[in-house]
């Protein structure tokens, strides 16, 4: 698949794909990390803000992942110097989506079905879809 990828195609995809991966796997952790928030009242949107701001800051269940989760973010923008934007942020998205539903389903939420498993595969071929025409365009 990776060889009828022109090589400066091939390792910016790497780099989506690390990004997709940050960005995928740290999502259910951001979200786990910021259990309780909703229980902070403060007088006043201010306060309320900063109040919510100090609870996050002081969670390295919330920290860690969210700086990995900005690292993806750093990917990403290395990624976009030669590759296109609209496949760099499709693959990324979509790539995301996936491994927060895997992630997310490792980490026991409930809620996916199988319609959600059914949009994953529909996804991953439309990814390989987007690559390959990306690739078959290419000089």
């Amino acid at each position: 698949f990776f060889r009828a990828l022109p090589m400066e195609l091939d390792i910016n995809l790497l780099w989506v794909f690390v990004c997709a991966a940050l960005w995928g796997a740290t999502n259910p952790f951001i979200k786990k990390g910021t259990a309780g928030i909703e229980k902070i009242k403060r007088e006043g949107k201010l306060a309320q803000f900063f109040a919510e701001l100090s609870f996050l800051l002081r969670r390295p269940r919330y920290l860690v992942p969210q700086v990995l989760n900005l690292l993806g973010s750093v990917a990403f923008f290395w990624s976009l110097r030669t590759l296109d934007l609209t496949i760099a942020s499709i693959v990324a998205n979509s790539l995301t989506f996936m491994l927060t539903f895997v992630v997310g389903a490792m980490m026991g939420e409930r809620g996916n079905n199988g319609y959600t498993i059914c949009g994953i595969v529909l996804v991953a071929g439309g990814i390989a879809v987007c690559i390959l025409s990306k690739s078959k365009a290419s000089p």
